[in-house]
């Protein structure tokens, strides 16, 4: 396999994103806005866009690409733009008994008595928090593929924790800049979770570590310049336990010392592993694969739906459809591992090498219409960083990642946010009735008339 790299490639890559950052950032005027287009290009930039400059990956990979980037990034800065013009931001009333810190407070702490549920039953194995076991990622597949036959209370525990979430990340809110709080719950519901599952993700554990750091900076609990230098010396750190991580869930030894040899060893098998996907994208242009627009739609329709009542319906599965496309064997029988193609390689198979345009712009209003709802309200600070860490990851693990959320994870919480907006509103109206604000005296120039540029 030829992994040269092409540096006029490299060049085209560097100016269609890097130029097109800097133009979309300008009609950006809140800082989250911008923060939702630089992950959301960074991770297209790494996950569909370094790979794309391989020498054995065509021009038309890179002329495709510009295209979707431009679009993806375009569509999001016009609905950002028509939505502050035209919708008023959500902020909740300040009297609202709702929103109040107390009541988050005791839901966070039942909240996380409540994630202990499956060390309890249907075994005691509260043990495993002071003991925790390795991680075993073939184990995790094994179970992934059988029927596990749950009780019960386990299923309940399952649908109640997914929907219970995004409040978990809500309350999270009600302890404020106290980060002494904050940062141990945080990694106490991860850790548990790890405990549980014997298992936990590596692109988990890193945003777990970035929602933390986008808390101690966004907030500016410690100065930034100090932060900034901790993750650069924190770095090599954590690409050499990743790395590690990911020998242990594999059932691999630990055969690389922490030294530099062993640092750069870890950064350049991470840098493969998460640059490649334009390889397998490539093949899939070369291929004869039409478009799945039609199961793609009915896949999106399964969603709140149970799986049982869907389990006839012949909707997209594209992760491992895309396995079997490039590799000729059937996931879950002749083979196990899933081949990503990433949220470009997603919009090609999806809709075909004449409308994947169609997939960047879906998702670029989409992920603009969830930053508008979540940047106003400091009580809605956690929820938007663990999007804006979803769109970083967009680019990699596709238009699932934030669809199941947005459906599945969040289906209790919509109806609860939009009741809070309307509550708020109403609240506000009613206060502007009881207490009209005077007219300015004749001769005193209206200040509010003309709003400054940081208003």
């Amino acid at each position: 396999m030829d992994l040269t790299f092409q540096p006029d490639k490299f060049l085209v890559l560097l100016a269609v994103t890097g130029l097109g950052v800097l133009v979309f950032r300008i009609p950006l005027r809140h800082d989250f806005e911008r923060q939702f287009l630089y992950f959301g290009a960074l991770g297209v930039f790494v996950w569909s866009g370094i790979g794309g400059t391989l020498q054995m990956v065509g021009w038309k990979y890179m002329g495709l690409f510009s295209i979707f980037f431009l679009s993806l990034f375009g569509l999001f800065t016009l609905t950002m733009v028509g939505l502050n013009k035209f919708v008023k931001p959500v902020r909740f009333f300040e009297g609202e008994a709702l929103v109040s810190d107390r009541l988050w407070q005791v839901f966070l702490g039942l909240f996380l008595v409540f994630t202990l549920f499956p060390l309890v039953y249907p075994e005691f194995q509260l043990t495993r928090l002071f003991s925790p076991p390795s991680p075993d990622l073939a184990q995790k597949i094994d179970d992934n593929l059988k029927e596990t036959g749950d009780s019960t209370p386990e299923v309940l525990y399952y649908y109640m924790s997914v929907l219970l979430f995004p409040f978990f990340l809500f309350s999270l809110a009600s302890l404020g800049r106290r980060w002494w709080l904050v940062v141990p719950t945080v990694i106490f519901y991860y850790y548990v979770r790890y405990c549980v599952d014997e298992y936990l993700p590596r692109h988990e554990i890193g945003l777990m570590l970035i929602l933390l750091f986008l808390y101690l900076w966004n907030q500016k609990i410690f100065p930034r310049h100090y932060l900034a230098a901790s993750c650069m010396f924190a770095l090599p750190v954590l690409l050499f336990f990743f790395n590690m991580y990911t020998k242990l869930r594999q059932g691999a030894g630990l055969e690389i010392g922490f030294n530099l040899f062993g640092v750069l060893e870890s950064v350049f098998t991470l840098f493969y592993q998460e640059t490649f996907y334009p390889i397998l994208v490539h093949d899939l242009m070369e291929s004869h694969h039409g478009n799945e627009i039609l199961r793609y739609l009915k896949w999106i329709v399964s969603l709140p739906i149970p799986q049982t009542l869907t389990e006839s319906w012949d909707y997209l599965k594209i992760n491992h459809e895309f396995t079997e496309l490039l590799t000729g064997k059937v996931y879950g029988q002749t083979t196990t591992h899933v081949y990503l193609p990433g949220l470009f390689g997603e919009g090609l198979f999806i809709y075909g090498s004449k409308l994947f345009w169609v997939h960047s712009c879906s998702v670029g209003i989409l992920t603009a219409v969830i930053c508008f709802l979540m940047k106003s309200d400091r009580r809605l600070f956690f929820l938007m960083t663990f999007f804006q860490l979803q769109v970083l990851l967009l680019a990699r693990g596709g238009i699932s990642l934030i669809l199941i959320l947005v459906v599945n994870y969040f289906l209790l919480f919509w109806p609860f946010l939009f009741f809070l907006i309307r509550r708020s509103r109403a609240a506000e109206r009613s206060l502007a009735i009881a207490d009209p604000m005077p007219p300015p005296p004749a001769d005193m120039p209206n200040a509010m008339a003309e709003p400054t540029g940081d208003s």
